[in-house]
């Protein structure tokens, strides 16, 4: 950088400096140049200044054999020239502009060089004088020399030496090489010898000759495994005569299996099956296996339709196992021993026409099944509910103590003596039909309940709203339910005509999966679930029925409420749909759906009864095939705004 100077500079330090620090504040620089480079001298030292930024000055110390030492605040900061200074100028004529170095590596603009040697390589745009010398390597107009790897672009070549004569199109094109492969268009070929395969469309001028397994037009020949299209024949030589259809049509051959339409065959002999519809005239005559109207015949394993069979007369000793009577005393005999199953409230458990081993379902109470034994009917344990997921918490069976802790808190008890009711810690606890809100026992807020204990043993515990004992409230009031919402999306759940009823809040746009589960039980448990879908606008992906869901994933058999098909549905996540793994037609009759878990496999069932020995089995899945389950309840897949699906029966039993 060249040199600054100024007249008269000089000015003290603002604050004392050590000798290491490469940047000073003067008092003031108004007197020094503006820019460096410039020699200042502070004491005995000599500093280079490189830069200039309003007071402050960025230095070298030390330089023209001085040495850096600390200086002390006001000491004199002067401008001085100094031989360092002169050693940067050259002397005589100043320049106008860079000075160019023996040994610098430096870019020359409008030079002329006269009698230069240039080592490796020239860049831009220069012009050469005189004759100058080029090595061999170096292409150059006049010069003769082999081109190697070179590429002319729209050359102009007047002498070809090489043997022979080389003969260049007029036009653009690509030249045909002697023993290349090219496509030749539009080209007359005279005398050529073809061998090979031609293609494409060509036209063959003079008197051609073809090889013997070329077929011409006016030549005998015999042709072998040739389809000819709508062709027209004039004779036929051979042995017999060939009489033709007049119309088109594919001709019967003598030895071939053909399908006739429309023929009317005269005497003939048929052999094999007769399929279709066809009308036999005059009398024919049939094989002794064949069922005729008025033969006498004896049938071996038939069954006669009642709806399109009258039988008038049963002949004496024709029927044998045993007789047709007999039969139909056992079968008779088996439907009256045999034990039956119904369904209905506690209230209407029959007490007339009985018989043991009789099943009878409640809709209500403690047990998911009763059976009647000799004299009475007896609560099944084998078969009792885990958990009722839909239990009334009113009288006959239960009763509420008020507990004296917060209140008007009321603890649920068993109604013949108070103690503990044997109740599992409810998923979700309806008020009047609506989800309550849980809270903490001994401090419920209106309209809330909790789990806690009371009396040495944990029970459900309310508050009501209006502050009331729950044993005044109507049957079932209170019901507890074993299912919460594991993923609620904008669902919500009620009781409507004493059963479970979810429905949709809002238009659910997005698929999402949503479901009220529970823990799954100790293995082997069955759920089972009788689902009426509601009405609504709906979408292919609108799905309601039972499944299983490890937090993530979701597995789920059910209704696709919008074609009444049922389905067994993958859910990678809540908003994810994987795949359909089983799906068939059910219609619109409700059935049961059921889910049971044995420990190996999990189960997939619909039936007309709760009980999976009778059910059909739709699919069976090793137990973790797609997910394993850690919670088990009702599925239900959105797209679009379902009014709701009531749940009349839902139950999980153990065994």
């Amino acid at each position: 950088m060249a040199e600054k100077f100024s007249n008269n500079g000089r000015s003290t330090l603002s604050g004392a400096i050590n000798s290491a620090v490469t940047s000073l504040t003067v008092a003031s620089a108004s007197s020094f140049p503006t820019t460096g480079n410039f020699r200042i001298k502070i004491d005995s030292e000599l500093l280079l200044v490189t830069a200039v930024s309003t007071n402050t000055f960025t230095v070298t110390r030390g330089i023209e054999s001085t040495t850096a030492a600390s200086h002390s605040s006001g000491a004199t900061v002067t401008h001085v020239i100094t031989a360092g200074a002169f050693d940067t100028f050259v002397q005589g004529t100043t320049p106008s502009g860079a000075v160019v170095g023996t040994t610098d590596n430096q870019t020359l603009s409008g030079k002329t060089l006269s009698g230069v040697e240039i080592n490796g390589a020239v860049t831009g745009t220069y012009t050469l004088g005189g004759t100058p010398t080029f090595p061999s390597s170096v292409a150059t107009l006049t010069g003769t020399q082999t081109l190697t790897n070179k590429t002319l672009t729209a050359p102009v070549i007047s002498t070809i030496s090489n043997t022979g004569t080389v003969t260049l199109p007029t036009s653009t094109d690509t030249l045909v090489g002697r023993a290349t492969t090219d496509t030749l268009t539009n080209k007359t070929i005279t005398s050529p010898t073809f061998s090979g395969t031609l293609s494409g469309t060509y036209t063959i001028g003079g008197t051609p000759t073809f090889p013997s397994d070329v077929v011409q037009t006016t030549t005998l020949q015999t042709l072998s495994n040739k389809t000819l299209n709508n062709p027209v024949i004039s004779q036929i030589s051979n042995t017999g005569v060939l009489t033709l259809p007049t119309s088109t049509d594919v001709l019967v051959g003598r030895a071939t299996t053909d399908t006739l339409t429309n023929k009317t065959l005269t005497n003939p002999t048929m052999s094999g099956t007769l399929s279709g519809t066809y009308t036999i005239g005059g009398t024919p005559t049939f094989p002794s296996t064949v069922v005729q109207t008025t033969s006498t015949q004896t049938l071996t394993n038939k069954t006669i339709v009642a709806a399109s069979n009258t039988i008038t007369t049963v002949a004496s000793g024709n029927l044998t196992s045993t007789n047709l009577n007999s039969a139909l005393a056992e079968l008779q005999t088996d439907l009256d021993t045999r034990p039956q199953y119904s369904t209905g409230t506690i209230a209407s458990i029959p007490t007339s026409s009985v018989r043991t081993n009789d099943h009878y379902e409640p809709t209500d109470g403690l047990f998911s099944q009763y059976r009647y034994g000799t004299t009475q009917w007896q609560a099944v344990g084998s078969h009792g509910r885990l958990t009722d997921p839909l239990t009334a918490l009113s009288p006959p069976y239960y009763n509420w103590y008020l507990t004296g802790s917060g209140t008007n808190e009321y603890a649920c008890v068993l109604a013949s003596n108070g103690n503990d009711p044997g109740l599992t810690q409810p998923g979700t606890l309806f008020i009047n039909g609506s989800e309550a809100t849980s809270g903490t026992v001994g401090s419920l807020a209106a309209g809330t309940w909790g789990w806690g204990s009371y009396s040495g043993f944990n029970t459900v515990h309310v508050r009501l709203s209006d502050g009331t004992d729950p044993d005044t409230k109507a049957y079932g009031y209170i019901r507890s339910d074993a299912l919460s919402w594991l993923v609620k999306g904008n669902m919500s759940a009620s009781v409507e005509k004493n059963h479970l009823y979810i429905q949709s809040t809002s238009n659910g746009a997005t698929l999402t999966c949503r479901m009220r589960a529970m823990n799954v039980p100790s293995t082997p448990y069955t759920m089972y679930a009788l689902i009426i879908p509601g009405a609504g606008t709906v979408n292919t992906l609108d799905h309601i029925g039972l499944g299983w869901s490890d937090g993530t994933a979701f597995q789920t058999i059910g209704w696709r409420v919008n074609n009444s098909t049922c389905y067994l549905t993958n859910m990678t996540n809540a908003t994810t749909f994987n795949s359909d793994a089983v799906s068939f037609t059910i219609g619109q009759s409700p059935l049961y759906f059921c889910v049971r878990d044995d420990g190996t496999n999990r189960l997939f069932m619909l039936g007309n009864v709760p009980d999976y020995n009778r059910m059909r089995l739709v699919t069976a899945v090793t137990r973790t095939s797609f997910l394993t389950p850690t919670k088990v309840g009702i599925v239900d897949i959105r797209n679009s705004n379902l009014t709701g699906a009531f749940f009349p029966h839902l139950q999980v039993v153990s065994g």
